[in-house]
């Protein structure tokens, strides 16, 4: 994708509960990029309950979903599929940034919702931390479709072997409000050089 653009992004993350990990969303709207924040409308943040409301701030919209498997982020998944549906018709994305395993089912269940209702655009999946897959089929099989599905693998730490694509990419997670606002704009500056690369 050319560099400069502006990209309409669809960020799903089960921590967007969170209004420190929020603070990412703000900076990439702020660069000019239409941002769309799926997240769960309830969850545990560094042992914190974080609550996502739907709501339209600082640029970006987040909408609060619920979920089954709460505070779950291997098994959870969106239990609202028409809104995911919705969403996706109507943001039109260019980039669906998913930052869950790639077997987990919200990973599964956002790439085929992404398949049907915005099949131009490229599909991100991130892991914080590269683990194996559990043992089960099903997990298997989420695993093999979503990761041939996607664009490209962002990963913190291990290989990114299975993807057709992979890059090491470190996105700002635990505590990091006492980095200031600068942490943030660089994690941003960084994911826009990424959907830029694609």
């Amino acid at each position: 994708m050319a560099a400069g653009k502006r990209f309409k992004i669809v960020f799903s993350w089960h921590e967007a509960a969170s209004p420190e990990r929020r603070q990412l969303f703000r900076e990439l709207a702020a660069l000019g990029h239409e941002v769309t924040v799926i997240g769960p409308e309830a969850w545990n943040v560094d042992g914190a309950d974080e609550h996502a409301y739907t709501l339209e701030e600082d640029g970006y919209r987040l909408l609060g979903l619920p979920a089954a498997y709460k505070n779950m982020p291997d098994k959870f998944y969106y239990l609202d599929v028409m809104a995911l549906v919705l969403t996706f018709r109507m943001s039109r994305p260019d980039i669906v940034h998913v930052f869950e395993q790639p077997y987990s089912p919200a990973a599964f269940e956002l790439s085929v919702i992404s398949r049907l209702f915005a099949p131009r655009a490229s599909l991100i999946i991130e892991t914080a931390q590269e683990r194996p897959v559990p043992q089960g089929r099903r997990y298997s099989y989420f695993n093999g479709y979503t990761l041939g599905r996607c664009a490209m693998l962002l990963y913190a730490n291990g290989n990114g072997a299975d993807a057709k694509r992979s890059e090491r990419f470190v996105m700002p997670v635990g505590d990091a409000s006492e980095r200031g606002p600068d942490y943030w704009k660089a994690a941003a500056a960084a994911l826009v050089r990424v959907y830029e690369g694609l």
